[in-house]
């Protein structure tokens, strides 16, 4: 209820900003409102003009709702609009990683990384297929350039330890 309520008031100060209304198709997602999802989606596409930001803001709700399938065609469908995106790119190699595709994991992973360096969340999730290969520099590398985006990530001082005893 709380949740709902903060989002309401945002809603009332941005009522068209695009993550907003995906966060909220994300409440009403686990909520069992599955109608109500839809429509903030579609809402999505009539309020914001750019067709990449549009697709990987749908499919990060969908994602969180566990729909991986669908999430994944609309980050790849983000990519077809704006092949530098990186936040889609990243969410990509997360889902492929998942999924154990690690070839196509890795090749998105890599990209989001080349895209914005400062991507926290990009290099850990890099860092720890290099670990699972045995490439403990280029691992202990990335590592350390995600503590930089985010020094408060306590698994990765973990890994980093790890990493550098190889």
């Amino acid at each position: 209820a709380a949740a709902r309520e903060a989002l309401h008031q945002a809603q009332l100060l941005q009522p068209d900003h695009p993550r907003l209304l995906a966060e909220m198709a994300v409440l009403a997602l686990s909520q069992g409102k599955s109608k109500e999802a839809v429509d903030l989606l579609a809402q999505i596409k009539g309020r914001e003009p750019r067709a990449a930001e549009v697709l990987f803001q749908i499919g990060s709700p969908l994602l969180k709702a566990g729909k991986t399938a669908e999430a994944l065609s609309h980050y790849q469908r983000a990519l077809e609009h704006d092949p530098g995106h990186a936040d889609a790119h990243a969410n990509l190699g997360a889902l492929y990683k998942d999924r154990s595709e690690l070839p196509a994991a890795l090749r998105h992973l890599e990209k989001a990384v080349a895209l914005r360096p400062s991507h926290a969340q990009a290099t850990y999730s890099l860092a720890m297929l290099r670990i699972n290969r045995s490439e403990w520099a280029s691992a202990a590398a990335l590592l350390r350039q995600s503590l930089d985006a985010d020094p408060k990530q306590a698994d990765a001082f973990y890994w980093l330890g790890n990493a550098v005893m190889g």
